[in-house]
């Protein structure tokens, strides 16, 4: 076989794989439910890929990943300034791993971490003026220990 052959037959593979089903990136703004899962409109199979819905004025408004119907992998919000209100990841739909939250002024009002949906981690809440109100922290759901910090201000 020559080298223009191998080559042909290289490029045409790649191609195939790229243009696949699996690695296709399918970017929607409409999704119905149906049976616990999320469809694009008059589609059979359950959706895969990324929903993305804008704010009137071309900002972001949520953006969520899909798997099979699924939601799975990132998801943020966004303020119709433009300024993320959260962002987290998805496990089979469950929240899954840090999960955190802003004030329209961009001031960090929460962080939360999960395993699998079930709270597992440091879960901590902020005042407007940047002051830890509170935090606990969980093992597999279970409150392990807990500060009110404005318990101490009164």
């Amino acid at each position: 076989m020559n080298l223009r052959k191998i080559i042909f037959i290289v490029i045409i593979t790649f191609t195939l794989i790229s243009c696949s089903e699996e690695n296709r990136q399918i970017i929607t703004s409409k999704l119905e439910p149906r049976n616990g899962l999320a469809y694009e409109p008059g589609q059979t199979e359950p959706f895969t890929g990324i929903f993305l819905e804008k704010w009137s004025n071309g900002n972001n408004k949520r953006e969520f990943h899909f798997k099979n119907g699924v939601q799975d992998g990132k998801t943020n919000r966004w303020y119709e300034n433009g300024q993320k209100s959260s962002e987290g990841n998805r496990k089979k739909g469950k929240p899954h791993g840090r999960q955190r939250s802003w004030n329209e002024m961009g001031r960090k009002e929460g962080e939360f971490n999960y395993k699998n949906g079930i709270k597992h981690g440091r879960h901590v809440t902020w005042l407007t003026d940047g002051n830890i109100m509170g935090e606990s922290v969980y093992e597999n759901g279970i409150e392990i220990s807990s500060s009110n910090f404005m318990d101490k201000i009164k």
